[in-house]
């Protein structure tokens, strides 16, 4: 049984669990072997840390010979379990010092951290994805340490930093990632909230820790703690607390479509959107304000909407669309002009 109380393997009989458990306590708390007639339990404690305990459960009462077995299988066992956590213990601080190196800001040489990476079976040169995961109260080493297992298992890197853990994972999907992280990581009592950022490149890393955690800081604020998100999910919340948000991205990625429509047919639909979402959505307004007919209007709203989709007037589409409009009414004041 591990330190947590589960079955970790069995064999031989089934025995209750709770049985086992009772008996695998029992032999904790008095920090040595504890023997009950049919049932033999050896704690796995070294001199800082319990690791686990050992249960021969039969039908048969238990001898010397089977305790002194036991024991020293307990004995082989720790050494073992000892020896695998001192190398993931050292591998974790050497991942996430690459890590750290990868997120300082500081002039260095990428062909030595990209050397660095492949000596740890982790390629910068594909395409990753930054997740930062704020823990909600202590215990920061247990999420560290969890956080190390997940990023060693998928091929990634980990540190902490104060009340946050950051990850460097393989992929393309900043979402799901940050979602996957903070389930992961979650408990009942502690949730997780995580942010992600996808990286093009090893010198984008840095830049895609602060999106990540702008991210997650936005998901805090908006009371989303215990869940995962990128701030292309968040949309316009995203724009306004990602501190590297690229905005230009964002117009393109809500009017795009009505930019280029405009510019290859010689229409006027960004301009009409801007003028009915000032109004309002008053159409009669919007005709009156851009001297055209209200049929004219109706036209330019349908096709609108064909190119956005019918969902455009939803509260929350619509708010990204307005911000758009404004943002675009900055950078590019002749399309609403």
């Amino acid at each position: 049984m591990n330190r947590d109380g589960a079955v970790v393997t069995r064999a031989g009989a089934e025995v209750e669990v709770d049985d086992l458990g009772a008996v695998a306590r029992a032999a904790r708390e008095a920090g040595c072997t504890i023997t009950t007639g049919t049932t033999c339990a050896v704690p796995m404690i070294t001199e800082s840390d319990y690791l686990g305990t050992m249960v021969l459960a039969g039908t048969s009462a238990v001898g010397d010979i089977d305790r002194r077995t036991l024991e020293a299988t307990a004995l082989v066992a720790s050494l073992v379990l000892v020896t695998r956590q001192r190398v993931a213990e050292t591998e974790a601080q050497v991942r996430g010092e690459l890590l750290e190196d990868l997120l300082s800001p500081s002039p260095r040489r990428d062909d030595l951290l990209r050397h660095r990476a492949s000596l740890l079976g982790v390629d910068l040169d594909a395409r990753h994805v930054v997740v930062v995961a704020r823990v909600c109260g202590g215990g920061r080493d247990r999420y560290h340490a969890a956080a190390a297992a997940l990023a060693r298992r998928g091929g990634g890197l980990a540190t902490c930093r104060k009340d946050e853990v950051v990850l460097l994972l393989p992929g393309t999907d900043p979402g799901p990632q940050a979602r996957n992280v903070s389930r992961e990581l979650s408990t009942s009592a502690r949730p997780v909230t995580a942010g992600a950022a996808a990286v093009e490149s090893v010198e984008q890393v840095a830049e895609a820790y602060r999106e990540a955690a702008d991210c997650a800081q936005a998901m805090l604020a908006l009371g989303r703690a215990g869940e995962g998100a990128d701030a292309a999910e968040l949309g316009a919340v995203g724009v306004l607390f990602g501190s590297r948000r690229d905005l230009g991205a964002f117009v393109d990625s809500v009017l795009g479509c009505l930019i280029d429509y405009d510019e290859t047919r010689g229409a006027d639909l960004v301009r009409t959107l801007g003028a009915f979402c000032a109004s309002g959505q008053n159409m009669s307004t919007t005709a009156q304000e851009l001297h055209l007919h209200a049929n004219t209007i109706a036209q330019r709203l349908s096709r609108i909407g064909q190119l956005l989709g019918e969902s455009w007037r939803d509260p929350d589409r619509l708010l990204e669309v307005q911000i758009a409009l404004r943002l675009l009414r900055i950078s590019r004041p002749e399309l609403l002009s």
